[in-house]
């Protein structure tokens, strides 16, 4: 690999881009609708039948010809004569003929005849009839059939991931299962001679691995299969070991750490070693500039920087585009503008991801944190990443940037 490569830093746009080209789904698969949470619809997903499926009250009250409340004023009641009830998923029918009604629940079947239906509360039953205190309408309380959504209308598009309110959409429509892509397998290898697992004791120079499990904790509930190879040694021989095993088992490889500019920059020497290619090293961007791309045959390698701070922000705005692109998904980020509280200093000729605790009210306000990689102190506030170009030094109070809605704790599963 050429000394000058990492020289050339890449925007994270443009190795986005480049990704897209080269990483595909990797197939489809049947998960039951209850399953289906979390995935992306490999295909555009249909009505099989209408909504409503048949017509239905949505108050409970009374059937009626709607010509026949015209008259009706609180003042001046009308009287109609009481043939029937109906409940919800009643199988009796009943006809409403003019000068008449049917008392009706909420959800239950629109008799024949009738053409609205008068809400309880503006009716009196007295001496067996009804005095209707209010007009309606034609179709007025009714849901018709087919009304709101039509038998084939698309409720969930190719590419999309499915949300819980999707559910309800599928169900109405008729689905038991549904057709989604599979989610890609995923290896979580930690790169640092200095790292620790988290318990052990700590000697002289050494930390704990804090993102092994974050990678594990937030890729595992997003319901990925995650295998944790551990920490290995700062060596070309124990990284290429493990990445070679790792590839031979997963989808995409995360590795932190050994992407640095250096003799410390293991992770593309071992994915060249072993018949790996590089296809990105460094990106144009605070945090996040020590970041690698690589491939090993069919499997992909993301080589995210070795600080926690770092490794948080480009899992956001790396990791999960490239997770939607493997499972099919149209991928975009949720963002809002937002007036800076303070003065916020960037890094000239990079993006710059700018970690932020959000207020709400009549306008959004991003009060920026104090941005150092290696301070981890900024992660007890920080909600979400405002980003900005690295045009200037300095990003000024009330100057309006843009912020993620779809990192940290504003994640929208």
């Amino acid at each position: 690999m050429p000394r000058e490569l990492f020289l050339k830093l890449t925007p994270l746009a443009e190795a986005l881009s480049k990704l897209k080209t080269a990483v595909r789904p990797i197939g489809v698969e049947e998960v039951s609708l209850e399953g289906a949470l979390g995935r992306v619809a490999a295909v555009d997903l249909t009505a099989h039948v209408p909504y409503p499926p048949f017509s239905f009250s949505e108050v409970d009250g009374y059937a009626v010809v709607a010509e026949d409340t015209y008259s009706a004023r609180e003042d001046s009641p009308i009287a109609l004569r009481l043939a029937g009830e109906i409940l919800a998923g009643s199988k009796e029918t009943h006809r409403v003929e003019k000068g008449s009604c049917v008392r009706i629940a909420t959800g239950a079947a629109i008799p024949e005849g009738c053409s609205a239906v008068v809400p309880l509360e503006y009716t009196e039953l007295k001496d067996g009839r009804v005095l209707v205190y209010k007009s309606v309408a034609p179709g007025e309380n009714i849901a018709q059939l087919g009304g709101d959504i039509q038998k084939g209308k698309v409720v969930v598009k190719r590419g999309a991931r499915i949300r819980p309110w999707d559910i309800v959409l599928l169900a109405t429509a008729g689905y038991r299962s549904i057709p989604v892509y599979r989610r890609p397998s995923i290896s979580v290898i930690a790169s640092g001679s200095e790292l620790r697992p988290t318990g052990a004791s700590l000697g002289e120079g050494e930390m704990y691995d804090a993102n092994s499990p974050f990678l594990i904790a937030e890729l595992r509930s997003r319901g990925y299969e995650v295998k944790g190879y551990g920490i290995v040694s700062d060596t070309l021989g124990e990284l290429s070991e493990a990445m070679a095993q790792a590839a031979s088992e997963s989808n995409l490889i995360l590795v932190t750490g050994g992407s640095s500019k250096g003799v410390g920059d293991l992770v593309p020497k071992a994915i060249e070693s072993i018949g790996g290619e590089i296809l990105v090293h460094g990106i144009r961007s605070k945090p996040g500039k020590p970041t690698a791309i690589g491939k090993i045959r069919g499997t992909l390698v993301l080589g995210l920087p070795g600080y926690p701070v770092s490794c948080v922000v480009m899992f956001y705005m790396l990791v999960v585009p490239v997770l939607g692109m493997m499972e099919g998904e149209v991928v975009g980020y949720k963002t809002a503008k937002a007036l800076l509280s303070r003065d916020a200093s960037l890094t000239l000729g990079r993006e710059n991801f700018i970690p932020v605790k959000l207020e709400g009210g009549d306008k959004l306000i991003a009060h920026p944190l104090r941005m150092k990689t290696s301070r981890l102190s900024q992660l007890l506030d920080m909600e979400t990443l405002a980003v900005a170009s690295g045009r200037k030094v300095i990003a000024a109070k009330g100057e309006k940037v843009e912020v993620l809605l779809s990192v940290g704790r504003y994640w929208l599963k």
